[in-house]
């Protein structure tokens, strides 16, 4: 920015948000999270310079999102939840992290919280807030043991994705996907958690027609596939991810798992 001259409301037609966007998740699909890390920091390194520049928070908010999410760190939603109140975040993305994360993690109240967020953010226009207040109420509600509400949430979270998606084309390219988490890979997560393998393989399928190669939708038609015991089906995306991950470093959360079931 200094060497060019530009002004902070510069930054999006020079592509920092893009850019580092992209390769934030780029880094995170091929399992490279050190490259990852070093984004995240430069982000919130200018976002902190800047004073707080509202055209560095999306890309803060959507990069440290994205880290917790597509490597299911959910052992660090506590400090998203920190950063995002620290630096008063209220984007979908971050929310959605936080609120995910806080179910994983147990936290009703943090899950709750982000919630109350998203419902604030949700404005009735098939936007990311109205897509993600339904996930996390989703996911609340299956955790509270009323299993099949929060699945017709997570399922009514896909119709609003499509329209999304209809309203806004440019959402259909799918890299990185918007909304942060994918609405038919989360349903079908929640499909393979809640004991029907069967249709959330047929999520997964249906959802790597648009996000081509996700390794997170990759891995979910894997776990679909092994769990109704069609092992060569849960190969041929195995050995997809195994390309993916070739470069991988060696404490990605999920490459052991790969390699496993490919060498028996």
């Amino acid at each position: 920015v200094e060497q060019h001259g530009w002004q902070l409301e510069d930054l999006n037609n020079h592509d920092y948000g893009h850019l580092l966007r992209f390769a934030n998740y780029g880094y995170l699909q091929a399992g490279i999270a050190s490259e990852a890390a070093k984004i995240r920091q430069r982000v919130l390194q200018d976002f902190v310079a800047s004073g707080g520049a509202a055209e560095i928070a999306a890309p803060l908010a959507d990069i440290w999102a994205r880290w917790v999410i597509d490597l299911e760190q959910w052992q660090q939603t506590d400090t998203l939840a920190e950063l995002a109140r620290e630096h008063a975040l209220r984007q979908p993305n971050i929310w959605t992290a936080i609120g995910l994360g806080a179910v994983r993690n147990g936290n009703l109240a943090l899950a709750q919280e982000a919630l109350t967020v998203l419902s604030d953010l949700a404005d009735g226009s098939a936007s990311e807030g109205d897509i993600a207040a339904l996930q996390v109420e989703g996911l609340i509600r299956i955790a509270e043991g009323s299993t099949q509400q929060g699945l017709s949430l997570l399922s009514d979270a896909i119709k609003i994705n499509t329209e999304m998606n209809r309203r806004n084309p440019v959402t259909l390219i799918g890299i990185p996907p918007r909304p942060i988490k994918p609405s038919r890979e989360l349903y079908g997560e929640a499909l393979l958690e809640t004991g029907n393998a069967t249709l959330a393989l047929q999520e997964f399928q249906t959802g790597l027609i648009t996000y081509q190669g996700r390794t997170n939708m990759l891995l979910g038609a894997a776990r679909a596939a092994l769990a109704t015991d069609n092992l060569t089906t849960a190969r041929r995306y195995l050995r997809r991810l195994s390309e993916t991950w070739a470069g991988a470093e060696q404490n990605h959360p999920f490459k052991n798992e790969v390699m496993q079931i490919l060498s028996q």
